[in-house]
């Protein structure tokens, strides 16, 4: 039975609001709950009030035994304690649409959702608490207004009520839906809509049995005597594919990776296809295609992932760790001193005294005047030494597979590349480098797309830089004691240690350092500035960190990705900065590396730059370069080569193609190569050889 506690007034003005959380009293880990308010109205337009029913492409006997649309989902994320689970669910969805249309991982801003979507539902009273939003008022601020990429409009809870900057407004309607399709709770048209390739918010009622699935991700049909209570709280979540032989549906939570399986839950059909247990399902389009292909089918369906093999309870047995509670606490206030800035900058502009005891610090900008932007330099500290440990401080010259001759023209690790994030104001960009390299090499080694902790990095790094002096600042840190840190701690989740940058020197939390450890790297690789040896390590799959002195002109890489050779009048001079940088690419034709910054994906090329082979091959510019290997066994090699273009024999009407691969080409058996052949504008042949 839901137990209800009651708080001490509130200090300030911040109202008291009913919360309702599943609460794991053994854990005492709880997880908020009805943040999908109930209404009648569905949305307003047509194009967003359609009947999926008059879409459906395929009859049952021609459904697939699975579809799973994970590989196409962006990272799991957290909504705390705040309602936000609508607006989360519906983020989720956007962002998978925007990376099967476009190629492009990009985060979008959660709050920026949830902030409009509850000004709907308070017929446009700015004045909001966070009491949930309605899906009929998701729908139609995203499509009206768009949606901001994260970075804009960070998912700050301090920030749950406050409207987001003119900013956030002026980027966000590129980024919108446009239709709207309600989906009968009817499993075959559930199966149906994600076998066409679109995922589907839902509103479920969860009952404290759903705290099974925190540890294993298996949902178990709420006992008879639990749906009969009052007890109950609804929820947002996203269905991201189906399996018959479980007879369950693959479902994307909002309570962060490390609930469930690695943030995903499995569901039966038998409580999703339940119009008592499941309220309403939506999918959303922004292009209007009937179908994203098939990739996500699956005909091997021999998973059951309702099968618990550690399962020895008693199906009879009461949930006693658990339950449905309702609590009375303050609403989250405005946080007025989030734009708060201590500094001396190289600018010479004037310094406010510290608050209390804070230091104040020197920090170097790039600073374009005409737009005012800045971008933090010198995150890269000076230090000549390398890791100490023989496995941390191998040379790559010995491991180089290609001669120069050998080499592609082209290459291009982009596609494995994780979303691009900004460093903000903090000096991180060490961090943020060695936390997209890590995220890459696990996507390619595992198939997960999952962001890790740069704060986590951060923090750890500084401290060994300091001789393991806790007291630090945010001044940069070295590459030798990032790899070293990251090789004996590890890496958390970016959801258990948030990019908040006011926390920049607080240490992070113990359960941050037991979740990090199994996650770390094994060899880290000095390489010669050289543009041969850099080539053929992108070339063998790995990028590289680089540390890179930055000037003036680089500022005009912010408009278009473009580089500049440093005037020798720059050079000359003293006023420059330290930047690290990952190189993810090259091409010949340009003579040019492809290269990932950490300011955002509004900077250059959507957050990448192109600069020429003479910057980051000059010794007097490019002052360190370094790789790293998750597991001494990772061989990426040929299949990161760009522009390989092969004739097709006989293509036609069949399922298996003859491929005419140049001699030069090799692949080892055994094992099937896949190849996308376009054929229309979403759909690719599979092909085996």
């Amino acid at each position: 039975m839901a137990s209800k506690l009651t708080t001490n007034a509130p200090t300030g003005k911040a109202p008291i609001i009913k919360k309702m959380f599943l609460h794991n009293r053994k854990t005492n880990q709880r997880y908020r709950l009805n943040g999908a308010k109930e209404t009648n109205r569905k949305p307003r337009k047509a194009c967003l009030n359609r009947d999926f029913s008059q879409y459906i492409a395929y009859t049952t006997p021609q459904l697939p035994n699975k579809v799973d649309l994970r590989p196409w989902m962006t990272q799991i994320e957290d909504q705390s304690d705040a309602n936000s689970c609508t607006a989360n669910a519906m983020a989720g969805v956007y962002e998978y649409l925007n990376y099967r249309t476009t190629g492009r991982l990009e985060d979008v801003s959660r709050l920026f959702i949830y902030y409009n979507a509850r000004v709907r539902d308070n017929d446009d009273d700015p004045h909001v608490i966070d009491d949930g939003s309605t899906i009929p008022s998701t729908i139609e601020t995203v499509e009206e207004f768009g949606v901001c990429p994260e970075y804009i409009w960070p998912y700050n809870i301090k920030k749950v009520n406050t409207k987001p900057t003119k900013q956030a407004y002026s980027v966000a309607p590129q980024y919108s839906i446009s239709e709207a399709l309600e989906v009968d709770i009817n499993i075959n048209e559930m199966k149906s809509c994600l076998a066409q390739g679109f995922p589907i918010l839902v509103i479920m009622e969860l009952y404290k049995s759903f705290d099974k699935a925190q540890s294993h991700g298996i949902v178990p049909m709420p006992k008879s005597n639990e749906t009969s209570r009052a007890s109950h709280g609804s929820h947002a979540v996203v269905l991201s594919g189906y399996s018959d032989h479980s007879r369950a549906f693959i479902v994307r939570n909002s309570w962060g990776a490390s609930w469930g399986d690695r943030g995903y839950c499995y569901i039966p059909y038998d409580y999703i296809g339940n119009d008592k247990l499941c309220d309403i399902a939506w999918t959303v389009k922004n292009l209007g295609v009937a179908t994203m292909g098939n990739d996500g089918w699956d005909d091997e369906d021999e998973v059951d992932y309702l099968d618990d093999d550690d399962e020895d309870e008693d199906e009879d047995e009461d949930d006693e760790d658990a339950d449905i509670e309702e609590v009375e606490e303050e609403d989250e206030p405005e946080d007025d001193d989030y734009d708060d800035d201590d500094e001396e900058s190289t600018k010479k502009a004037a310094v406010r005294p510290p608050k209390e005891k804070a230091p104040v610090i020197k920090k170097t900008f790039l600073h374009n005047r005409k737009t005012d932007k800045r971008y933090r330099l010198n995150g890269d500290k000076d230090m000549s030494r390398k890791p100490a440990k023989a496995c941390l401080n191998r040379d790559f010259s010995q491991y180089v597979a290609y001669t120069a001759p050998q080499l592609p023209s082209k290459v291009d690790l982009r596609p494995w590349m994780t979303s691009i994030e900004d460093q903000s104001d903090t000096n991180s960009c060490t961090a943020n480098a060695m936390a997209g390299i890590y995220e890459y090499l696990n996507y390619r080694t595992t198939g997960r797309l999952e962001d890790v902790s740069r704060l986590f990095i951060y923090y750890n790094s500084r401290i060994k830089d300091n001789e393991g002096d806790p007291d630090i600042t945010d001044e940069g840190t070295s590459i030798a004691t990032t790899i070293e840190v990251v090789e004996e701690q590890g890496v958390c989740l970016e959801s258990l240690w948030p990019y908040n940058i006011k926390k920049v020197n607080t240490k992070p939390h113990s359960q941050c350092y037991a979740a990090a450890a199994p996650y770390g790297i094994s060899e880290a690789l000095e390489l010669d500035i050289n543009v041969d040896e850099m080539r053929s390590c992108l070339a063998q799959g790995f990028p590289f960190l680089v540390s890179l002195n930055l000037y003036n002109s680089f500022d005009k890489a912010g408009t278009n990705g473009v580089v500049t050779l440093p005037k020798s009048s720059e050079v000359a001079r003293s006023s420059h900065g330290r930047h690290a940088l990952v190189v993810a690419g090259y091409s010949d034709h340009s003579r040019a590396f492809i290269v990932r910054n950490s300011w955002g994906a509004t900077w250059g090329d959507r957050g990448y730059c192109y600069i020429p082979y003479d910057y980051v091959g000059s010794n007097d510019l490019c002052n360190a370069a370094w790789t790293v290997k998750r597991l001494p066994t990772e061989k990426f090699l040929n299949k990161n080569r760009g522009n390989q273009r092969f004739n097709i024999c006989g293509f036609g009407r069949f399922e298996r193609l003859t491929l005419c691969l140049p001699s030069t080409y090799s692949i080892e058996p055994p094992g099937d190569v896949y190849i996308k052949i376009k054929y229309d504008s979403l759909s690719y042949w599979k092909v085996f050889i």
